[in-house]
């Protein structure tokens, strides 16, 4: 759980920041391969305790899915308007 909401603290307070300099879709899709790195770079320590921690929870809340699904729909919704 802890590991959850610093991940998404972080990738709010990143998007947002990155979000000044790009569009926020863009902002989110690099978050989103930034946690994806750190995922792969994280794997050989699957069997540890700490893995679960910061892959399955940091890292879980850092990529949120959902965030990057709604802003490619608006972005989507926005284009077709």
């Amino acid at each position: 759980m802890l590991g959850t909401g610093l991940g998404a603290v972080t990738r709010f307070k990143l998007t947002n920041i990155f979000s000044q300099f790009h569009k926020k879709f863009i902002a989110t899709f690099v978050v989103n391969i930034v946690g994806c790195l750190i995922a792969g770079c994280l794997l050989p320590f699957a069997l540890s305790n700490w893995f679960s921690v910061t892959t399955l929870g940091f890292v879980g809340g850092f990529t949120t899915y959902s965030t990057f699904n709604n802003e490619a729909s608006r972005l989507l919704l926005k284009k077709t308007k």
